[in-house]
């Protein structure tokens, strides 16, 4: 078993051995990829143009085929706990002007179908907050004593921190500030979390402002695919699942065991679910427990939002691609985990493909991308994911979203807009080296599914 200690916090990570190694076997691999199509490309152009494609589009391919096995998986069905087996409780929301959403959210908590006074409430705020929160959060405090406010400086992970050593929960729920529980997310999370032993949950997100804009439409179905089929279909392989940051429920001494969120990687949550898993201990993924966040409905909102993600996601790679394969978990976890740190870096893959592309082009050589059938089967892989999502909704009980199906045509054009994001975010982590700053996403409050 390895514990919180094993771990390399803040820039600390940055000097050790596992990073140095890690990052150069990456690099070293990408590189070599790289140079092997360049001195090909200077024997015979058109055969150098296909092999790259075939390249980047087998690493795709296999990085897809696990979003399709749960397609039309129906959820497991969850037994009804006794009415004295109910565990305390501790809900932790990290708050930074979050006005907009607080009403919406702190009502949800009263309508949470599990004994009151097995319920505890923390919303952690942080002292920099130029809005409304604080009054809002201790207001509601003032008509119900489940609510416990409390002030802290730091980002969220070090919020999160201060606020799990001074909660009751023998179970630790992390929620984000926009997110709203459906009734029976506890209920559902504690019952899973007692039938299994498992260590820690997690749930489904969903966007409850998809009606917004096209932005936060396509945010809403991309989420939908990958809580839907991704994630759970690839803990349902048996796979590297991971908690995405929020509706995850912990066992409270699981931070005993792995240590606390690291205060200075900017996913806190793919790291601790990295730990875990190194750790020996599984993280179940079960999507009929709900909660419905607001996405970005704005250009410059989702730009930022998920240039941190991928940035994290990359940080946590480096951090945890050599304990991952060296650790004693399932070899087909291992393999799945190596791939899903890999997959952060095809990207940058890519990008070396434009250039050629344009000479290609200009040259009018006959390559792959003249084959009739390419170009469909680029838009039938995001088609089929929208598709897949939706129909295992509609599997498990839900109405067909019709107004969804629009992704089809938007989604293969999100994705590659995304992989821009990746490479911009790869390049302020290894060449800018800019600081890890936790930009927060700013919210409007609209609920328009």
């Amino acid at each position: 078993m390895q514990t919180g200690e094993n771990y390399f916090y803040g820039e600390e990570y940055k000097k050790s051995k596992i990073y140095k190694t890690s990052s150069t076997l990456i690099f070293a691999a990408i590189s070599t990829i790289i140079l092997m199509e360049l001195s090909i490309f200077f024997i015979d152009p058109a055969f150098s143009f296909n092999i790259s494609i075939i390249i980047l589009g087998s690493l795709i391919g296999l990085g897809s085929i696990r979003y399709f096995v749960p397609a039309i998986v129906g959820f497991r069905k969850l037994k009804t706990i006794e009415a004295d087996h109910f565990p305390l409780i501790t809900v932790i929301v990290s708050a930074y002007n979050e006005e907009k959403v607080l009403d919406r959210t702190m009502a949800s908590m009263l309508e949470i179908d599990y004994p009151k006074e097995k319920l505890e409430f923390i919303y952690v705020f942080e002292e920099g907050c130029t809005d409304r929160t604080e009054p809002i959060i201790r207001e509601f405090a003032k008509k119900d004593e489940r609510f416990k406010p409390m002030k802290y400086r730091g980002g969220k992970a070090a919020c999160l921190n201060y606020a799990i050593k001074r909660s009751r929960g023998d179970i630790i729920c992390i929620l984000d500030a926009d997110h709203s529980f459906e009734r029976d997310a506890i209920k559902r999370a504690v019952s899973r979390m007692g039938q299994d032993e498992f260590y820690c949950v997690r749930g489904r997100s969903r966007v409850i402002n998809k009606g917004d804009c096209l932005i936060s439409r396509l945010c809403g179905i991309e989420r939908d695919i990958t809580e839907r089929l991704g994630i759970y279909g690839t803990y349902l392989m048996g796979g590297f699942s991971y908690f995405g940051g929020s509706l995850g429920f912990f066992k409270r001494e699981i931070f005993q065991k792995v240590g606390f969120f690291n205060e200075n990687v900017l996913t806190e949550d793919i790291d601790i679910s990295a730990r875990i898993q190194e750790a020996g201990y599984e993280i179940c993924v079960d999507p009929s427990i709900n909660s419905w966040e607001e996405a970005p409905s704005t250009l410059t909102g989702w730009w930022k939002q998920r240039k941190r993600w991928c940035r994290g996601w990359v940080q946590c790679a480096v951090m945890h691609l050599l304990p991952m394969a060296r650790s004693e978990i399932p070899l087909r976890k291992r393999i799945d985990a190596s791939l899903t740190w890999a997959y952060n870096f095809v990207p940058l893959l890519t990008v070396f493909f434009i250039p050629i592309s344009v000479i290609a082009k200009i040259l009018g050589m006959r390559t792959i991308l003249s084959c009739p059938i390419l170009a469909p089967a680029l838009v039938l892989v995001p088609a089929m994911a929208v598709m897949g999502a939706l129909i295992s909704d509609k599997v498990s009980g839900e109405r067909f979203r019709s107004e969804d199906v629009s992704g089809i045509f938007f989604m293969p054009f999100y994705l590659i807009f995304y992989g821009i994001v990746s490479v911009s975010a790869i390049i302020d982590e290894f060449v800018l080296k800019k600081p890890s700053i936790f930009v927060h996403t700013e919210k409007s409050g609209n609920v328009r599914l």
